[in-house]
């Protein structure tokens, strides 16, 4: 059975989107989070190379950061597997990550997750990208059963329903990390939720060009059918903004395989 991805190839749709919204996004918090994923892996204490899957790598520059900070730390290398349905954004991963100086090692790129057929794993990472899986439940206890080592973790970073993100509230993401811990509990999961901190600055001087104001628009709100005019979408960035801030509540679910 294929998986079907939702939006086929996020890079191609939302690729110029994403780099105006990382504009205005705290590199900082980013790479604390990135750490704070790194941290569960290295938590497993493993004397032999990782088994990782990272479903959704896109370009692959978050699964290098984390594979070398799991090295730099342990000195445990990672054998690395990525999913990423855009062609092109997973060809440019595979250039990146075929390198052994970054702590991993690329095995296998594969632009679908029924791919990975019964390979077994010690991580597997979602990181926003459960959004994107149409039946993602369904695959998730699938892969938890099937692919995942034990004492091994799922690690998924997503969204909560209430997040500021939602800048036009027509738009709902499925699979949000609201909507996971509901199905993880329901499903006698063994999780862990850990709130991390996600800022995107909107001071009093925020001005973004008619272009940007486009391509912010049309990741916020993940539709491409305008709701609102530049002008009101400015003022609601504000509105929800505190102190100029405005905290997207990115949220970390730990999901473990018990030995």
């Amino acid at each position: 059975m294929t998986v079907k991805f939702m939006i086929n190839d996020f890079w191609t749709k939302f690729g110029q989107a994403y780099l105006v919204f990382s504009k205005f996004c705290d590199y900082e918090d980013w790479q604390s989070i990135l750490k704070r994923i790194a941290e569960e892996i290295i938590a497993i204490q493993a004397n032999r190379p990782l088994a990782v899957l990272d479903v959704g790598a896109g370009y692959g520059i978050n699964t290098m950061y984390i594979s070398n900070i799991v090295f730099n730390h342990s000195r445990i290398r990672s054998v690395i597997d990525i999913i990423e349905p855009s062609k092109q954004a997973r060809e440019t991963a595979i250039n990146l990550l075929v390198r052994e100086v970054n702590g991993g090692t690329l095995k296998d790129a594969f632009s679908n997750l029924a791919e990975i057929g019964k390979r077994k794993y010690d991580i597997i990472l979602f990181l926003h990208s459960s959004y994107y899986i149409q039946d993602f439940h369904t695959w998730l206890k699938k892969i938890y059963v099937t692919n995942l080592r034990q004492g091994g973790k799922i690690l998924i970073l997503a969204i909560p329903d209430d997040s500021p993100f939602f800048i036009d509230p027509r738009s709902r993401l499925q699979f949000t990390s609201s909507q996971l811990k509901f199905t993880l509990s329901q499903g006698g999961f063994d999780f862990t939720p850990h709130q991390l901190r996600s800022r995107f600055y909107v001071n009093t001087n925020f001005v973004i060009s008619s272009t940007e104001a486009d391509q912010l628009y049309l990741f916020m709100a993940q539709t491409q059918i305008p709701n609102m005019s530049k002008e009101e979408f400015c003022l609601k960035l504000k509105e929800k903004a505190s102190d100029g801030v405005i905290n997207l509540g990115d949220e970390l679910l730990v999901i473990r395989k018990i030995k």
